[in-house]
């Protein structure tokens, strides 16, 4: 089989030169004259020029069927060494009713001016592959976009890649900008996917062999691919090895910069010895893990990269009157601010680099920085407090005693997680002399004024992250345990030992925090809720109640009612015994995206609801902390604070209220 053509330049016709024109296997450079010729690899399915392109279907041409030379009209982009693009992930439009994030993703591009846009898989199958081609393109974007395959879009009619390199062509190819390379690569697990892959790894490993030989000297490779570089249980992931039975690809030693993906739809960027792990969630819509739907900016100034995530709909809006408050580093996600001594203390995280998170201590009369203590990664969830030592865990499982005072390092230890790497977004809980921690499904014990590990739960399975927090059931000497996409279980206090699980519906699918009394455990997954026997871990009863109840709070109980703080419908009243609903709390339309999968008209409250007396009290993703009677269901009174909230807010013994907004201020009202 022979390939012959010509690559010009759209327009103006003139002869590009120097051009790679790949069949996936063979790599060659157009002459003088623009032309190439070259005996083609027999398995081929499509040609294409490793180039950036300003269209988005210039650069490939689909071989069968196609008679002929194969000429390429293209206009390449050309890119200084200081540039930026764009990154998503997962948008898995399939079956959708609409795709608003689409304004969205126009509108970053205007305000942002990427060098491109790229969508690195799950767009997802059949339906999604040809709805997104028209949806997401170079015309209705306004600046290049590219495509990786991801796990849910091998759907061909003859083999599973054929249907997406008919519409966004080869399934694995490069191109440079500014002193970059980037080489974008199918799904890593190749053959594990919805359906068998035409292509071996090895066949794979040989193209980017031959690929990286050709990279001009002095540039640096970015990946751009689906999913993690290695297997699940092949760790550590910071090694970047892709092996297949005869050929091997070290990332790191050819001079990678940064492995850019999606697949767990979350928002996570872990930088290691100067290589870059960067993952990117979902535009729309909360990822699994609860991160905020937003679309990644990741910039160069040659080999110097920076990244952030633009989170949609979120800005700054006016707020009530304060009596004082306090910005600092980062974003507050779940983690609620703790009174310690009189002072505020709370953790911010940064899915950016470089990073600006933390422990922070600020003075409850007017706010100041008492300290601040800069951890490796981001604190995503709830600080501990106990005996003067304050206690935090990073996203990276990076666990810190603080002397509560000083700010001042004790002592540092690192959980190691079976699954997703290294990241968690679980928080820090103190019972009796151990600090709990780890991630939704790898648990463990350390001596909280040692650091030693005490003990460790692994669950030896793939266990999704949440932001849900242990409980601790005194009476049984058990903790209550959410894990994600797995079941609702009890650990032993004294050694970890599984006494019980349950993975029937509604347990199987839970972002949030149980309720546990005395005598009952009350918890929700998706549009359900449910009670739960700590004893045995039965359920005892449950009801579809019609909403997403997918969030990071708990329950809060007042005699016979639960108020349930959800992602769609505020907080509702429910009867705990019958679990009917009775009233219906309202808040506005959220301003970001938290709950998994949930997008559209939502009123979602993230933080645990409080209960003063008759009031029932919680802070919503709207901007506003609402106040009703409990009863009735009558609003009292609105504090606008001005940004999105997650936590739930802190009531002071003089009257005052403490709030933590998204962007990362800290806030002090009266009531």
């Amino acid at each position: 089989m022979i390939f012959s053509g010509k690559v010009t330049e759209a327009y103006s016709g003139r002869p590009l030169v120097g051009i790679p024109v790949s069949d996936g296997q063979n790599i060659v450079l157009t002459d003088d004259e623009g032309m190439f010729c070259f005996e083609g690899w027999e398995r081929a399915h499509v040609l294409h020029v490793d180039v950036l392109t300003k269209l988005h279907n210039d650069w490939f041409i689909y071989i069968e069927g196609h008679k002929g030379d194969f000429n390429f009209e293209i206009t390449p982009v050309e890119t200084p060494s200081n540039f930026s693009f764009l990154h998503t992930s997962d948008t898995e439009i399939e079956n959708q009713p609409y795709n608003e994030w689409i304004w969205f993703a126009r509108e970053t591009v205007k305000a942002e001016h990427p060098a491109f846009f790229v969508h690195t898989g799950d767009i997802c199958r059949k339906d999604g592959m040809r709805r997104h081609y028209l949806l997401m393109n170079s015309e209705v974007l306004g600046c290049p976009v590219r495509y990786t395959i991801g796990n849910h879009d091998f759907m061909g009619p003859e083999y599973g890649e054929q249907t997406y390199e008919k519409l966004y062509g080869p399934t694995w190819y490069s191109f440079d900008c500014g002193d970059i390379h980037f080489i974008a690569l199918p799904v890593g697990k190749i053959g594990r996917s919805d359906m068998q892959s035409f292509y071996t790894k090895d066949e794979l490993l040989s193209w980017v062999k031959k690929d990286i030989a050709n990279m001009q000297k002095g540039k640096k490779i970015v990946v751009l691919v689906h999913d993690f570089c290695r297997a699940a249980d092949a760790l550590p992931r910071e090694d970047f090895v892709m092996s297949a039975t005869e050929n091997e690809v070290d990332f790191v030693a050819e001079g990678l910069l940064a492995w850019v993906f999606g697949h767990s739809h979350s928002h996570v960027l872990h930088e290691y010895d100067g290589v870059f792990s960067i993952n990117t969630g979902r535009p729309h819509s909360g990822g699994v893990d609860s991160s905020a739907g937003g679309i990644r900016k990741i910039s160069f100034a040659k080999h110097e990269l920076t990244s952030r995530i633009i989170y949609k709909d979120l800005k700054e809006e006016a707020c009530d009157r304060f009596d004082w408050r306090t910005k600092i580093g980062g974003n507050i996600g779940f983690s609620t601010p703790i009174l310690v001594g009189g002072d505020v203390v709370v953790g911010s995280f940064d899915d950016g680099y470089p990073k600006q998170c933390g422990v922070y201590r600020l003075r409850g009369s007017d706010g100041a920085i008492c300290w601040s203590f800069s951890t490796k990664d981001g604190i995503k969830n709830d600080v501990a407090y106990a005996d003067g030592k304050l206690y935090a865990q990073d996203t990276r499982g990076w666990l810190y005693c603080l002397d509560a005072e000083s700010g001042k390092l004790l002592w540092q230890t690192q959980s190691k997680f079976y699954y997703r790497g290294d990241y968690t977004t679980s928080g820090v809980k103190i019972f009796e002399n151990m600090v709990i921690t780890g991630s939704s499904g790898d648990v463990f014990a350390y001596h909280k004024d040692t650091g030693e590990l005490i003990w460790k739960h692994i669950p030896g399975k793939i266990v999704s992250e949440a932001p849900s927090r242990v409980l601790y059931d005194a009476k049984r000497r058990q903790l209550i345990v959410s894990m994600q996409w797995s079941w609702l279980a009890a650990l032993d206090i004294e050694t970890g030992e599984m006494k019980w699980k349950n993975a029937t519906l509604p347990l199987w699918f839970r972002s949030g925090t149980p309720l546990l009394t005395e005598n009952m455990i009350y918890t929700c997954g998706s549009r359900s809720v449910a009670s739960v026997d700590p004893n045995t871990g039965e359920i005892v009863h449950s009801r579809n109640l019609g909403y997403v109840m997918d969030v990071c709070g708990s329950p809060v109980i007042d005699g016979d009612t639960l108020y349930y703080p959800t992602a769609e419908k505020g907080v509702l009243a429910i009867d705990k015994d019958t679990l009917e609903i009775k009233r219906h709390f309202a808040c506005g339309q959220t301003k970001l995206y938290t709950s998994p999968y949930m997008y559209g008209d939502l009123q979602t409250v993230e933080g645990t609801p409080i209960l003063q007396g008759d009031r029932l009290i919680f802070a919503a993703s709207d901007g506003t902390v609402r106040f009703y009677n409990k009863e009735t269901a009558m609003l009292n009174c609105t504090v606008r604070i001005g940004a999105p909230a997650t936590v739930t807010p802190v009531l002071t013994e003089d009257g005052g209220m403490i709030i933590a907004d998204f962007l990362g201020r800290v806030t002090k009202y009266k009531i």
